[in-house]
């Protein structure tokens, strides 16, 4: 692109950005100067104390929320917000443009009255007409005038796994002034950002749960969830475009390519998405041209099958689809063979799953066979020579089914990766003969086109839902935008199931809703007993105190784990302190302690990785096998008490800062609250929601959660409700089980 026509695009979009704010929005700023002092909008049942912030401008960015927290009458539907991640506004408002004056008077009465004289006929009517328009998403693209602002030159490079489309595009991202990479993991954000830094160009980490910001960067290197689409770049990356259809994190990447602003938006994926990428430009305006490419080394289907471990070789990966069955591959493989094994799936925290790719890649490190479960298909570059898989089914959820082709090339493109030790080429075999012919139909099969980009409801849509509707909730809110929204063929709605869930779960807590919407969207696995009771812990921590303490946590010991059980309630552990993290990085106020949290979480990934060396010894003292000699001191035993030691430290310097800073100190006596312990009452019935989800929970034995009580156990007294209005009374039973860290 030409400097004359950069500068021209640069140029427009900070005009759009100076006026990203629709026309609606305008009456606060107006406020603020003291040239329209009764132009922002009130409901008729907002509080005294709301109409008067809203005539003096006080909520910033025309924002005008009634007490209650939720957003005054129909002029969500004009506000444009950027918190984070969450950028969208009401398509049908960016269609509509600037009838803002005509439509003043919709859904409630005005500050200045104006609208007082509108019959209750024609109120229904209104309040119909703003949700037929809120409910149409058909067009999103509109949601991002940023973008929309300037014409982008798209490329999109399109091959199979190891045919270098990603390096090709991260070569262009390195040359630009500024620039974003947007990856599908967290993992491989860091390894960018790394990367990055190492050749001289310095780039920012931004992820859910950290910011490591690099001096006068220029560059960031984040998880697609996190892309900002309220900057300007020269150049964009977004990589595993293809996870536009995918039903649970599609939406983000939606997000990211209509919304990036960016001169130059690079795309790398599948084959497949092509069609559908060029349908979604066709609505933005944006130039689009495609690249394709080839693999850089052959692979090719064995016709040996692996009929036993025994038939195992240096640089072969066997490919499992459950955490049991990878401990169980890797039982029987280091009891009949001489072989150690890493293992990988998708439990691992990242840093255990980046140390043991590399222990798999270092030749002298004694690991020389890898078990993984599909986890592998992407974000490790590893040095694989043979492709095993154990099966060709996996259970997705909801039953067992044969993999798809899709899922079988990106796990099978592992091997012979390029530049690696094995590059001349790679091989792929299964170990039942009955299933060879669906690995071959599925290598040299045609692939389907992808047909459909997700989308998900934003705050401001659920708040404009809840506005119109005075007494719906967040989770009716929820169920009617996933239900009942208007999409264009080529969109559809995002799996809604885990934020419908944990939106069940926070029901009966006094939360205002936008409290309730960040809950609702956290990282929460909803099939972890330990990640639903840390998260209902935090909530009812936030509603009764509003400060929430790391100490909360019910975590296990910090010591290696000597058993896959042990070492599964680490895991889950891990989960927590990622899920407080991601709530710090949203609610900074409430959630004070983020470095807390991060030390013990890098002492909690320390002892996951020491406990997987761990049960590999145990396997070396049974079968009589002679010691690894080389260096493993960096996961004995020692390695894992100096690092907790270190955390420790970090706590008392941390704690010891915020003293000298006189920040409060939120007291060590918390304790957790278990997750069977949350009971609500409303007129004299129970309901006990946290027990109800946790029935249908699937439980195995390896993952129950104790229920025996602890000596110290007593039933505290009912806390005071919370400020504010709410129509239903809390009660929960309180457990006073000392955390372990303590």
């Amino acid at each position: 692109m030409s400097t004359a026509r950069r500068d021209v695009a640069r140029a427009m979009a900070s005009r759009a950005r100076a006026c990203a704010v629709p026309s609606r929005v305008g009456a606060a700023a107006d406020a603020r100067e003291g040239r329209r002092a009764s132009g922002a909008t009130a409901t008729s049942s907002a509080s005294g104390t709301a109409r008067a912030m809203a005539r003096d401008g006080a909520c910033r960015g025309g924002a005008v929320r009634r007490a209650s927290g939720r957003l005054a009458g129909w002029r969500a539907r004009g506000v444009w917000l950027e918190r984070d991640a969450r950028s969208f506004a009401s398509s049908a408002t960016a269609r509509d443009g600037s009838d803002d004056d005509d439509g003043d008077d919709d859904g409630g009465d005005s500050a200045s009255g104006r609208g007082s004289g509108k019959s209750s006929k024609a109120k229904r009517v209104t309040s119909r007409e703003s949700l037929r328009r809120l409910m149409d998403m058909r067009d999103p693209a509109a949601w991002y005038p940023l973008a929309r602002s300037m014409r982008r030159e798209i490329t999109l490079h399109v091959g199979p796994t190891n045919s270098g489309k990603t390096h090709a595009a991260m070569e262009r991202l390195k040359q630009a002034a500024s620039g974003v990479y947007c990856a599908p993991l967290r993992l491989l954000a860091w390894e960018i950002s790394e990367s990055m830094n190492a050749v001289g160009v310095a780039c920012t980490l931004v992820t859910g749960q950290e910011i490591r910001e690099a001096p006068n960067a220029r560059h960031v290197s984040s998880t697609v969830e996190m892309s900002d689409v309220s900057s300007v770049y020269d150049c964009a990356v977004i990589d595993e475009v293809q996870l536009l259809s995918d039903p649970h994190r599609g939406y983000a990447y939606t997000r990211a390519l209509l919304g990036l602003a960016a001169i130059e938006l690079h795309l790398c994926g599948d084959p497949r998405v092509v069609p559908l990428v060029k349908k979604i430009v066709e609505s933005t305006g944006d130039l689009l041209t495609v690249k394709e490419y080839e693999r850089l080394s052959p692979l090719e289907v064995s016709s040996e099958i692996v009929k036993s471990v025994k038939d195992v070789r240096e640089g072969d990966a066997l490919v499992a689809f459950s955490r049991a069955d990878v401990y169980k591959m890797k039982r029987e493989l280091e009891k009949k063979s001489n072989f150690r094994a890493c293992v990988i799936y998708g439990a691992l925290p990242p840093e255990a799953r980046s140390r043991q790719a590399l222990l798999f890649n270092k030749p002298e490190s004694g690991y020389d066979v890898l078990i993984a479960s599909d986890a592998i298909g992407m974000g490790l570059n590893l040095n694989v020579r043979r492709v095993i898989f154990t099966t060709m089914s996996k259970f997705d959820g909801v039953g067992t089914r044969h993999l798809e082709a899709p899922e079988v090339r990106q796990i099978a493109g592992r091997a012979g990766r390029y530049g690696l030790d094995y590059a001349g080429g790679g091989s792929v075999t299964t170990m039942k003969r009955s299933e060879h012919k669906i690995l071959v139909n599925a290598l040299e099969g045609e692939l389907k086109p992808l047909d459909s980009a997700g989308i998900a409801p934003s705050l401001e849509q659920v708040e404009e839902y809840c506005a119109i509707h005075r007494d719906a909730s967040l989770l009716e809110a929820l169920q009617a935008l996933s239900n009942k929204a208007k999409l264009a063929s080529h969109y559809r709605m995002r799996n809604m199931s885990e934020p419908i869930a944990v939106a069940k779960m926070l029901k009966k807590f006094p939360l205002a809703l936008e409290d309730q919407f960040t809950f609702a969207i956290a990282p929460v696995d909803v099939k972890d007993p330990m990640v639903c009771a840390a998260l209902l812990t935090f909530v009812k921590t936030f509603c009764t105190h509003g400060r929430v303490g790391v100490r909360l946590i019910s975590l296990p010991p910090p010591r290696t784990p000597k058993n896959p059980i042990q070492l599964q309630k680490l895991e889950s552990a891990h989960k927590c302190l990622d899920l407080y993290l991601w709530l710090a990085r949203k609610l900074p106020k409430a959630f004070p302690e983020p470095e807390l949290a991060d030390a013990y979480r890098t002492a909690t990934a320390t002892a996951i990785s020491a406990g997987l060396q761990f049960l590999s010894t145990i396997s070396d003292e049974k079968n009589g096998r002679k010691e690894f000699d080389g260096d493993t001191s960096y996961l004995s035993k020692s390695a894992v008490k100096r690092a907790f030691n270190a955390a420790k430290v970090a706590i008392e310097n941390i704690e010891e800062e915020r003293a000298r800073a006189g920040l409060p100190r939120i007291d060590q006596a918390e304790r957790a609250v278990r997750f069977s312990d949350f009971k609500w009452t409303n007129g004299g019935k129970t309901n006990d929601e946290a027990t109800k989800l946790s029935s249908r929970i699937p439980k195995s034995k390896s993952s129950r959660v104790s229920d025996a009580k602890h000596p110290n156990d007593q039933l505290d007294a009912s806390p005071p409700p919370p400020s504010g209005p709410t129509k239903k009374s809390f009660v929960a039973k309180r457990s006073f089980a000392k955390p372990s860290w303590l």
